[in-house]
């Protein structure tokens, strides 16, 4: 008898606990939530040249300080150093910018046709196949340059200078080629198209046709 009233007891405390457990408590927020109001900081230098080179004049947002979902998961990449950004873009604007501006001579036709969003990203993007995404064009709204962290004024490092500036002016081939298609005949013109372009050395692709041998990827990368 003792054993049932126990059980019982038992019982209706844990009740009891479920019940107060799944009550609904008065929430306080004592400072506003990140993207709301909580995460304001003060107009930096950086922000400053930010406003000034790119978004008056191209109308660029341009992200250095990440954001959660920013870019690709789960991708080890590291946020790019605020020293080195002002550099890059200074770079930018000098060898990817400023031949397209020369040539119509203004900035509309930039302003009409590159992304709106510019990411920045401290280190490159590495695959599983051992190969190294320098940049990505996303659907023309959006532009990632990555390896920002190794640009500097030496000699020795203007090959990651390069790169970068070589990786807009393909990302970019990419959104012309969304607005302005390439005649479909040009896909017939090379063969030997391949998945494995990483294992093909660029002497090599050329022999075959191929500018490089990233170009043996697909005809799309072929013409950009």
């Amino acid at each position: 008898m003792k054993s049932k009233i126990l059980a019982r007891l038992l019982l209706m405390l844990l009740l009891a606990t479920v019940w107060s457990a799944c009550k609904k408590e008065k929430l306080t927020i004592t400072t506003p939530p990140l993207g709301l109001g909580g995460d304001s900081t003060a107009t930096t230098p950086t922000d400053q040249f930010i406003h000034d080179s790119l978004t008056v004049p191209y109308n660029i947002a341009v992200y250095y300080k990440w954001q959660p979902g920013m870019l690709d998961f789960p991708y080890e990449i590291v946020p790019p150093k605020d020293d080195k950004v002002i550099p890059a873009l200074k770079a930018l604007l000098a060898i990817a910018f400023r031949p397209y501006n020369l040539e119509t001579g203004n900035t509309d036709f930039l302003k009409r046709y590159l992304p709106k969003t510019f990411k920045m990203a401290g280190s490159a993007q590495f695959e599983s196949n051992g190969t190294m995404i320098l940049g990505q064009a996303e659907g023309g709204t959006a532009m990632l340059l990555y390896q920002i962290n190794y640009i500097t004024n030496l000699a020795a490092d203007s090959a990651i200078l390069k790169q970068m500036c070589h990786t807009m002016h393909h990302e970019f081939g990419h959104i012309l080629a969304q607005n302005v298609a390439y005649p479909i005949a040009f896909k017939t013109i090379s063969t030997g198209y391949t998945g494995n372009w990483y294992n093909v050395a660029n002497t090599d692709a050329r022999k075959m046709g191929f500018i490089s041998a990233y170009a043996m990827s697909d005809p799309g990368e072929d013409w950009v």
